[in-house]
């Protein structure tokens, strides 16, 4: 259900034992042939997002216990905890969250942060946790609010905005959107209260929607043409359509897309010549997106669509020319872009330990 009320517990961040900062070890950049430096980042964990301003947010586990069930079996239950990098430091929140799961989903240009543990949802601001009820988050913008997704009373996922502490439904100006039965995600929100997600049609086929804050729809047209399939945002950029372009990148099965609301205009984003499985991760207020595709032989890489892209346009391809790692990479994520396009990217190397960089763009 969609209620409740929430729970405030103030920490001093001078008294935290297992609140640790740590400076944070810059490599050496290299100039890359396709525009960028590159710059190694020592994270102690999997980055979930990027703010506007170059903060990182993440999750690391901070203790394993193993188990033994039955005559025989084994099990490992590992702990985590977020992570924040400041474009300087790193700080771990470790003893705020040292004996549960807590994961943190999202980070503002403030350093607020929101997230989930077996409590429920949170924010984190200043060595505060507020703790709220009523849903997942998944957003947290500059204005400090927080959007997510959480079942109803109908056992129906519903979008939802986090109000005092408090979950509560999106409203919706549509007939279909508005009823409680109708399955609907929340993907990210941005600046001007703007959510993007997707729901589920009639058809049982993911759609994808914009809603603003007075509860009008719309709709993204479908890759799949008059075949629909399942389609789903993956980032709003931050710019308010009255004043600026707004964009949603998304993804098909398989193929990709960017969509400027203001306009109306969908684009199909191109992929390499001879690639597959494309996927876009992020776009930024200037149209510039970021993404993942297969090379020949199911190699991954990361690519990017420059502003003014078409249909067309063919991305460009940021290992060219082993541009951001000289070894093996392996399941290569590009994370998200910020506001100065520099753009975030992880891998596994040979040894699979995980390799964090920011591709920082040459002016």
């Amino acid at each position: 259900m969609i209620k409740s009320t929430s729970k405030t517990y103030p920490f001093k961040i001078a008294l935290m034992a297992g609140l640790t900062t740590a400076t944070l070890y810059a490599g050496i950049p290299t100039a890359s042939a396709a525009g960028y430096t590159v710059q190694s980042l020592n994270l102690p964990g999997a980055a979930t997002r990027m703010s506007d301003n170059g903060a990182i947010v993440g999750n690391y586990v901070t203790k394993c216990t193993t188990f033994t069930y039955g005559a025989h079996e084994k099990g490992t239950y590992c702990y985590w905890a977020p992570w924040f990098y400041d474009g300087k430091n790193v700080t771990k929140l470790s003893n705020l969250w040292s004996n549960t799961r807590s994961t943190a989903a999202d980070i503002n240009d403030s350093l607020q942060l929101t997230g989930s543990d077996g409590t429920g949802p949170w924010t984190y601001s200043g060595g505060t946790i507020t703790y709220m009820t009523g849903g997942t988050p998944v957003a947290i913008n500059n204005a400090g609010v927080v959007a997510g997704y959480g079942s109803n009373a109908n056992f129906a996922y519903r979008a939802i905005r986090f109000t005092n502490g408090v979950g509560t439904e999106v409203l919706f100006n549509d007939p279909y959107l508005s009823s409680p039965t109708t399955s609907i995600w929340t993907a990210d929100s941005n600046d001007s209260g703007l959510i993007a997600g997707w729901y589920k049609d009639a058809g049982n086929i993911y759609q994808s929607y914009v809603v603003d804050t007075n509860g009008t729809v719309t709709f993204i047209p479908n890759l799949g043409g008059t075949t629909p399939v399942n389609c789903q945002p993956t980032r709003i950029s931050e710019a308010d359509p009255t004043t600026g372009e707004t964009w949603v990148a998304g993804n098909c099965s398989g193929r990709a897309f960017i969509y400027e609301l203001t306009s109306g205009t969908l684009t199909e984003l191109a992929n390499l010549p001879g690639a597959s499985n494309l996927n876009v991760a992020s776009v930024d207020s200037n149209g510039v997106a970021v993404g993942t595709t297969n090379l020949p032989g199911y190699v991954s890489t990361a690519v990017m669509w420059p502003a003014g892209t078409t249909s067309t346009t063919i991305p460009t391809d940021l290992n060219a020319n082993q541009a951001i790692a000289t070894g093996t990479m392996i399941n290569l994520r590009v994370i998200d872009i910020d506001a100065a396009g520099a753009i975030l990217i992880d891998y596994l190397d040979s040894t699979y330990n995980r390799n964090t960089v920011l591709l920082n763009p040459i002016p």
